[in-house]
């Protein structure tokens, strides 16, 4: 039995992080995507969660959300207080949805899709800092492209 995931959050967050995936390396089929675009409401997103809860039949299945504490995450909330299948993860990137979509495809064990994710998910976040170019580098670079 494989494991379904789904991708929640506010707006267009979900098609538009689903988009980067199936860019980057297809769209495997056991990933569904939410939005709750402006103008929806809470109920509209829990029926939507709940049809995808229901398409997943008995599987495990992996939720994962834009942001602790808003409607996306207190719906899945709601839902996994309900069912023990529901794993719920907050904050999710692109590193660590391609992480979690690659695992799901060579395991049905949610332990091992989901072991280190939030720390693969907090190594993809930083900040660059580029290192200055001196004037009198960038002459040896150029002399060097010279000879």
């Amino acid at each position: 039995m494989s494991i379904g995931i789904i991708v929640a959050g506010h707006g267009h967050f979900a098609s538009g992080i689903g988009s980067s995936l199936q860019l980057i390396m297809g769209m495997p089929d056991n990933i569904k995507l939410i939005d709750f675009p402006d103008g929806d409401n809470i109920v509209h997103l829990e029926q939507n969660f709940r049809q995808t809860v229901t398409s997943f039949g008995e599987s495990e299945i992996i939720v994962l959300v834009d942001l602790f504490s808003g409607s996306p995450f207190n719906v899945a909330m709601r839902l996994a207080n309900e069912n023990p299948h529901i794993h719920l993860f907050y904050g999710v990137n692109l590193g660590m949805l391609m992480e979690i979509a690659s695992k799901s495809q060579f395991t049905s064990s949610v332990e091992e899709v989901t072991a280190g994710i939030v720390d693969t998910a907090r190594s993809q976040i930083g900040a660059y800092t580029p290192n200055p170019v001196h004037a009198d580098e960038e002459t040896d670079a150029e002399e060097e492209d010279e000879l």
